[in-house]
């Protein structure tokens, strides 16, 4: 994932720890960015990432400790 923030160059994040809501993330759907809207942890290991759309519509998914460790697929910027 790559989260898009206020600042054009970012810093490359690989941690579940670092999504946060409001942030736009790349990566979700296949090109396009979603907005983070919530995030809720099971244990340490699992978050549900709440996230709205290009389109308005507001959709989860659940992701894990390996999908840091996947960055060509699970990466994100943030400012």
């Amino acid at each position: 994932m790559h989260q898009e923030g206020n600042n054009s160059k970012g810093i490359l994040m690989s941690k579940l720890e670092d999504l946060k809501p409001n942030a736009s993330v790349r990566g979700i759907l296949p090109n396009s960015l979603v907005t983070v809207v919530n995030i809720q942890w099971f244990g340490s290991e699992a978050l549900e990432l709440t996230y709205k759309t290009p389109t308005g519509s507001v959709a989860n998914e659940l992701l894990y400790r390996h999908d840091e460790a996947a960055p060509a697929r699970r990466s994100w910027l943030g400012s």
